[in-house]
């Protein structure tokens, strides 16, 4: 199924190319481009094909990686620090998830909801006392369409490299970064 045509302009705006580099690239006319962008005339098969095939060529050379969206460094609490740390740097932070380390490697995570979720929630306990499963791991280098979609049940994704916690993204990491683009 092809993306509306309606998106070709905002398209060939977000990769940075002209009608006429677009036009050339497709192997179609300039004013072509300039007509299906204002809506004056809908392309054949073929040259949509062309178009947006252009278009997603120079869309996946420009994606993000990892590295470019995460955020870093990365606030993070012991197993063994009580959990008022937590729930302080949390609040002083404007965060709403934490990695959990022990010994320097990661071992689980601290959300809102975990904390909340505790029956019998009692700010001395500790950390790794009330954390929950660890977050998603990704390498530097892999490209954001690859693990965007975790966004949508995880509450992060941590980034590693050589068994190091470099950087952590989250939703808003990923808004953050869009609305930069646009």
């Amino acid at each position: 199924m092809f993306p509306a045509l309606s998106k070709i302009k905002r398209w060939r705006k977000t990769v940075g190319l002209t009608q006429e580099e677009l036009a050339r690239a497709a192997g179609v006319s300039q004013s072509t481009i300039a007509k299906i962008e204002k809506g004056l005339t809908v392309p054949s098969y073929p040259t949509a094909v062309r178009i947006f095939s252009v278009l997603l060529k120079y869309m996946r050379e420009e994606e993000q990686v990892a590295a470019e969206v995460m955020s870093s460094p990365v606030l993070t609490v012991s197993v063994n620090d009580p959990l008022k740390v937590a729930v302080r740097v949390m609040r002083e932070n404007g965060i709403s998830q934490l990695p959990v380390l022990d010994n320097g490697v990661v071992v689980g995570g601290l959300t809102e909801d975990c904390i909340l979720e505790r029956e019998a929630l009692v700010l001395s306990d500790r950390c790794g006392d009330v954390m929950c499963a660890s977050f998603p791991t990704v390498p530097p280098h892999l490209p954001l369409s690859s693990f965007i979609s975790l966004l949508e049940v995880v509450p992060a994704v941590l980034v590693i490299e050589k068994k190091e916690l470099k950087g952590i993204i989250t939703k808003a990491d990923v808004l953050q970064n869009v609305v930069k683009h646009f």
